[in-house]
């Protein structure tokens, strides 16, 4: 395995640039994108081995490799059929440890989770 030290990428042109620190701590490390109906299923994903269904509209997301603490930023989304008149959904997703992340989804016009068609959350923040 070899290691390439930098500082500071540069396009061909010279055009553009790029500090290696965002390149290193500005990069998702992890992400998935997942069907929560039925049988819960990863459609996609970067640093993900497994999902665990929770019930209706939680999820647990677990991670190939962990972070180095669970103070790590997730972001998320999805969606649910029919799209017509579901405007409001809600996608909550938070750090349970280095180790994984919870996801729970709902519909904001009902006051309880919902499986949803597709969900997706990225990772930010430094592996262990």
């Amino acid at each position: 395995m070899s290691t390439l030290k930098i500082d500071t990428l540069e396009d061909l042109s010279a055009a553009q640039t790029v500090d290696a620190a965002y390149i290193v701590h500005g990069t998702a490390k992890a992400w998935c994108s997942f069907n929560g109906t039925g049988t819960i299923a990863i459609n996609n994903s970067l640093n993900v081995t497994s999902l665990t269904d929770r019930g209706t509209g939680s999820y647990t997301v677990n991670l190939t490799n962990a972070m180095t603490d669970a103070l790590y930023s997730v972001t998320g989304g999805g969606n649910v059929a029919p799209y017509a008149g579901n405007y409001g959904r809600s996608t909550t997703v938070a750090p349970n440890d280095v180790s994984s992340y919870y996801a729970n989804t709902a519909l904001f016009s009902t006051p309880t989770l919902v499986d949803f068609d597709i969900s997706c959350a990225s990772v930010e923040g430094d592996l262990a």
